[in-house]
């Protein structure tokens, strides 16, 4: 993938309500991800020019692998480390005071970490991970190569003209029963959901091909014409099939 040249991606439109990376198996056969993790940034934006009611390009200038893999070698510490080192590497990307914040969690020591990034408009996509790990291990994997690839894709898309506006959120907590990420939906108004057209959520990349999970509105309603409209709401879809 190159490092410099600004890049186009044009696919068909869907509404979506979210959209999750695989989890992959926890075996490693490195310290850093393979290829695939610096590919995993294209992928997630891709799925940009899916919302909305119309296609649209979406172009972005994609992280190069050194600086993915400098920001997942990141990773030591405990979990208020790892929080302080999530929130310098939004600012070393360009996140600056007026953008990024911390959101206190009611049950949580740790805040969610949040960097905004504003569109032309008020139409909101939402990319999150959760930064803490359990007390065995490092967490490399699940989920340090999620919360440490969110700098990188907000730096690929910071420079480029933008309708939606983009929210990266470092979920805190997510091992004790996803705690930051209930808290912060919980928060959010009305208005913010309806704003909401997509959120993308990374965990546990790099060991093996993506895979992709989607749950869209409409998603049955493409591969069953005789599902209901309150079972159209609660389908969800594999790799573009229904399941």
């Amino acid at each position: 993938m190159p490092d410099t040249d600004s890049t186009t991606v044009c696919v068909p439109s869907t509404r979506l309500l979210a959209v999750r990376l695989a989890r992959y198996p926890k075996h490693m056969a490195s310290l850093f991800p393979q290829p695939q993790v610096c590919v995993t940034a294209a992928i997630v934006l891709m799925f940009y020019s899916w919302v909305g009611a119309t296609a649209e390009n979406v172009r972005y200038n994609p992280a190069s692998r050194q600086i993915v893999e400098a920001r997942l070698g990141t990773y030591a510490g405990d979990n208020k480390q790892r929080e302080a080192t999530l929130k310098q590497m939004f600012a070393e990307a360009g996140c600056d005071e007026h953008h990024i914040s911390e959101q206190p969690v009611k049950g949580s020591k740790l805040p969610n970490v949040i960097c905004l990034l504003p569109g032309s408009s008020d139409r909101v996509i939402i990319v999150g991970a959760h930064f803490d790990r359990v007390s065995a291990g490092d967490g490399v994997v699940d989920n340090w190569s999620g919360a440490s690839l969110l700098p990188s894709l907000y730096e690929a898309v910071k420079t480029e003209p933008r309708k939606h506006t983009y929210i990266f959120i470092g979920f805190t907590d997510e091992e004790r029963g996803e705690v930051g990420s209930h808290f912060y939906v919980r928060q959010m108004a009305k208005e913010q959901v309806a704003a909401t057209e997509a959120m993308v959520n990374m965990d546990t990349l790099g060991l093996a091909p993506t895979e992709v999970w989607l749950q869209a509105v409409g998603c049955c309603s493409r591969f069953d014409s005789e599902a209901d409209e309150r079972t159209r709401h609660r389908c969800q879809c594999r790799a573009g099939r229904q399941y």
